[in-house]
């Protein structure tokens, strides 16, 4: 596409330097205007969400007697959850914009060997933009809840109730974002007066602008959560006995979470904006001989950004709860309530950003009598 441009602004040009055929050999006027732009985007976007859950509930009461045994209910609940989100995004708009006008007047009045006026007006526009964007996140959950009683008697038992119960949720998010929008202007005038009452040999009116608008921009975002949560939760009431044993409730009561939360983001608004304006007079009065005058305007804008982006989270949780009464009696036993309560909590936050926006702006101003 580049080469078809300038390819292009060749042929303009050739064209325009073909002088017209106008009475009494004069000179005709001559004008050029040549846009080139181009934009190369180049996007990588990855996600990755891993969840692994191993949850393990058993409820496993044994009971052997050799007289009367009334056992209470026995319970073991479990709740676990396991999430994993991993997102990643680009984005990159990129809009450019040309405007040129020109006037280049002719020879008026002119009566023999007048030069035309002449006038050229180039742009040239390019924009260039890489991201990179990734996001991995993974979670690991393995909670374990058992209620186990276990009964050996060779008289009455009665047994109360037995519970283990269990909360876990394991949640792991990573995000990973680029987005670079640019914007390129560029605004050019002209207007080139001709040789008005010439009589002989008198040079036209020459006005030249050159405008070049280059923006670069290359973005890297990584984001990363790591989860791991081994949570343990055990009820276990153990009674051996030889007489009488009435057991109150045995409870063991778990709550646990682990979050883990990464963020990456990349922002580069790059602004460009260029405006040219000429006026250049023609030989108004000469009579023979006279030279046309001459202007240029040149501006030229470059802006490079470069931004990298990381952020890593990682939270690991082992918490281990157990409820484990063991009675051992010969004679009449009556337990109260055995009960273990935990509440572990683990967050893990990394945050990164980065931010460029870069604004370039250049207005010329030209008249030459």
């Amino acid at each position: 596409m580049k080469r078809k441009l300038i390819a292009f602004v060749a042929t303009v040009a050739a064209a325009a330097a073909v002088p017209a055929v106008a009475a009494a050999e004069n000179g005709g006027p001559g004008a050029l205007q040549a846009s080139i732009q181009a934009a190369v985007a180049s996007q990588l976007s990855a996600a990755t969400a891993a969840t692994q859950q191993t949850p393990v509930n058993g409820n496993a009461p044994v009971t052997i007697a050799a007289g009367d045994v009334s056992s209470g209910p026995s319970s073991a609940n479990q709740n676990a959850e396991a999430k994993s989100h991993a997102d990643s995004s680009n984005s990159a708009p990129t809009s450019q914009w040309t405007n040129q006008i020109q006037s280049a007047g002719g020879a008026g009045a002119c009566s023999a060997g007048c030069g035309g006026a002449g006038a050229a007006q180039l742009n040239g526009q390019e924009s260039k933009t890489e991201q990179v964007s990734a996001a991995e996140a993974a979670t690991e959950q393995t909670p374990v809840n058992g209620n186990a009683p276990v009964t050996i008697a060779a008289g009455d038992v009665s047994s109360g109730p037995s519970s283990a119960n269990q909360n876990a949720a394991a949640k792991s998010h990573a995000g990973s974002w680029n987005s670079a929008p640019t914007n390129q202007s560029s605004s050019q005038t002209q207007s080139v007066g001709g040789t008005d009452g010439c009589k002989g040999g008198c040079g036209g009116a020459g006005g030249a602008q050159l405008n070049a608008q280059k923006s670069e921009t290359a973005q890297s975002s990584a984001a990363k959560s790591e989860t791991k949560q081994t949570p343990v939760n055990g009820n276990a009431p153990v009674t051996i006995s030889a007489g009488g044993v009435s057991s109150g409730p045995s409870s063991a009561n778990q709550n646990v979470e682990a979050k883990s939360h990464a963020d990456s983001s990349n922002s580069a608004p790059t602004n460009q904006a260029s405006t040219q304006t000429q006026s250049i007079g023609g030989t108004g009065s000469c009579v023979a001989g006279c030279g046309g005058a001459g202007g240029a305007q040149l501006n030229a804008q470059k802006s490079e950004t470069a931004q990298l982006s990381a952020a890593s989270s990682a939270t690991e949780q082992t918490p281990v709860n157990g409820n484990a009464p063991v009675t051992i009696s010969a004679g009449g036993v009556s337990s109260g309530p055995s009960s273990a309560n935990q509440n572990a909590a683990a967050k893990s936050h990394a945050g990164s950003s980065n931010s460029a926006p870069t604004n370039q702006w250049g207005t010329q101003s030209q008249s030459a009598g």
